[in-house]
């Protein structure tokens, strides 16, 4: 089996179509194409696209991503876990060379240059899948013994059946005899925990199979319902129903739920699948039973051929041990013959001969569906070669008639990038009706720009010289809010309860000046004395809402007067005292506005 190598390329759909490179690290080629692209999904506030999934941000802010790290000499393999946690890492499962961790992104291209480290390889999203047929496996003949010494149930074996779903452990396929829960553990990674013992700096619920019978089971009760596909695969595997049996209906039990939103392990992804099946053979072990993993999940990138630290780390949790075993789906990928798009879309997967000083060109097409919507919207085209090979690789984009191209990128050879021309489009959202003119802070002028109205379309057309056509008047995105219902609103009761104000009285709003203008404290005062001795027409609530760059101190003196609320109407991100502070409306900020127009 022949190493390969691999290139990456992603390709945005459905909108602006970039090619788009990270950072190149240090060790380039100790450090897996995919890690760049990460980093540059998670350049901003939020990663997005694949990123999404595979890294996160830990309690001091910083960008983390799930890794595999595979080590030349195995003996090392605790030095280097116990140098991960030096920078900020968080090593979980060691499985001979393979090391699955969490690493600070920004850790990546020291970690690389470590000479022990012989590569970092990203952690795989992978989907859910399943195709198992009792007659295509002949698992109805292994059951009634047909040609074998005896029948076979998976009486006295351990299925473990890891998934991105929860099992409905508490179905009545999943019980024996007497009505007992079979499942001897469910490690529930959707709860926040302190996960198990299996596994370090993991995360999630742990319940035994006593807890699970009484009643006492902290993570999810039952599961997650009899439809998920965690539930589906287990039926298929080892559910005891009379007329659809499961391959090993006597088998005991043990389920992983996975999930992607987990809050403390990292999502779906190939390290935690690894780490899911070494905790099940780890109970195996101490059960002295032999197991069978079930992965009916996968993922179309990588090599295939065994080489991935994935595959790897898999391997190595069952090479040279006896009673160990894992089963993963074929797929789901194929079409069915019924979809309109079959022959446009159909496979996943192809293979290009190109001879020495030869060109050649390969065609596919990108489908909008779900599928691409949980991905970020994007498509990764992941080329593998022989490591003994080299070549030039270039992209074009083209619409579906092939009658428009959208970019080109120039080819690029080992270690090259390239970013795609052509396909880029920027917009901007005038944000602020003084934008335009007295705060204007145009960075770089965008392809196509949306103005409240027609005077601030003109301003940019005049000013900025913006072509008319590439400006477009959408009224005021800031004011949407007001205008949209949510099932978070408060009644005017409740809203000015949560302020100590009597809902008996009509509220009266002042909103204040920056903290330059003190007199309108003075201003404040005269209009309470004026409460205070009937100069209003009738008694009223008084809602202050400061400007955002007021200083709270400004106004304690107020903070005992009766129906008198002293609001805050956003909060400080950041102290600057030579220059402005920095101020941001998350949510419920939005929400007060939208609650203090309405009801004062």
């Amino acid at each position: 089996m022949f190493k390969k190598h691999a290139a990456f390329f992603l390709l945005f759909v459905l909108g602006p179509l970039s090619i788009v490179h990270g950072p190149v690290f240090a060790q380039i080629s100790k450090v897996d194409p995919l890690l760049g692209i990460f980093a540059e999904q998670s350049s901003g506030k939020k990663a997005v696209g694949l990123a999404s999934k595979s890294v996160s941000i830990n309690q001091y802010g910083e960008k983390m991503v799930d890794c595999f790290i595979r080590v030349y000499n195995p003996q090392n393999i605790q030095e280097v876990a116990k140098h991960l946690e030096s920078v900020g890492g968080l090593p979980r499962s060691i499985i001979e060379n393979i090391l699955t961790a969490r690493i600070p992104l920004d850790a990546v291209a020291e970690i690389s240059e470590w000479p022990e480290v012989a590569y970092i390889e990203a952690g795989k999203p992978l989907t859910p899948k399943n195709d198992v047929s009792r007659v295509t496996t002949q698992t109805d003949a292994v059951q009634a013994g047909t040609g074998l010494d005896k029948s076979y149930n998976g009486a006295s074996v351990i299925v473990g059946i890891i998934d991105d779903t929860g099992a409905d452990w508490g179905h009545d396929d999943f019980r024996d005899g007497s009505g007992k829960v079979r499942a001897l553990y469910f490690w529930d990674k959707s709860k926040s925990g302190s996960g198990v013992s299996e596994i370090p700096n993991s995360g999630g619920v742990e319940c035994t199979n006593a807890q699970m019978n009484d009643g006492t089971c902290t993570a999810n009760a039952g599961g997650a319902g009899g439809s998920s596909h965690a539930t589906h695969v287990a039926g298929s595997a080892v559910g005891d129903d009379a007329t659809y049996t499961g391959s090993a209906p006597s088998a005991d039990i043990i389920f992983v739920y996975n999930v992607e939103t987990d809050a403390d392990s990292d999502g779906d992804l190939g390290t935690t699948i690894v780490d899911d099946a070494k905790y099940v053979f780890a109970k195996a072990t101490s059960l002295d039973q032999p197991a069978v993993v079930n992965l009916s999940l996968g993922t179309s990138l990588g090599a295939h051929d065994g080489t991935s630290l994935m595959e790897t780390g898999l391997s190595n949790l069952i090479t040279n041990v006896p009673g160990r075993a894992i089963v993963n789906a074929e797929g789901n990928e194929t079409f069915m013959t019924t979809d309109t798009g079959a022959a446009t879309y159909n496979g996943l997967h192809g293979s290009i001969s190109v001879g020495s000083s030869q060109n050649n060109g390969f065609e596919f097409a990108v489908r909008n569906g779900s599928s691409l919507i949980t991905f970020g919207r994007q498509s990764i085209i992941d080329i593998w070669l022989p490591s003994t090979a080299s070549c030039t690789i270039g992209i074009n984009g083209f619409s579906f008639d092939k009658a428009t191209t959208y970019f080109t990128m120039t080819a690029v050879s080992k270690e090259g990038s390239g970013t795609a021309t052509g396909g880029s489009v920027t917009a901007a959202v005038n944000f602020t009706w003084d934008n335009l003119t007295t705060a204007a802070k145009f960075i770089r002028k965008t392809d196509y720009l949306i103005a409240w109205n027609d005077i601030s379309k003109k301003e940019a057309t005049d000013i900025h010289k913006y072509s008319p056509n590439k400006v477009f008047v959408a009224g005021v995105p800031r004011f949407d809010n007001y205008f949209i219902e949510s099932p978070e609103e408060l009644s005017r009761d409740d809203f000015l309860r949560s302020k100590n104000l009597d809902p008996k009285l009509k509220t009266l709003l002042f909103a204040s000046k920056p903290k330059l203008y003190i007199e309108q404290l003075d201003h404040l005062r005269e209009l309470i004395k004026a409460r205070a001795s009937g100069g209003l027409a009738q008694p009223v609530n008084i809602l202050v809402r400061p400007h955002p760059l007021d200083e709270p101190e400004f106004y304690k003196e107020f903070a005992d007067t009766t129906n008198l609320y002293v609001d805050q109407p956003a909060k400080r991100t950041s102290f600057d005292p030579l220059h402005e502070d920095k101020m941001e409306m998350d949510y419920g900020d939005l929400m007060n506005l939208k609650h203090t127009l309405k009801y004062c």
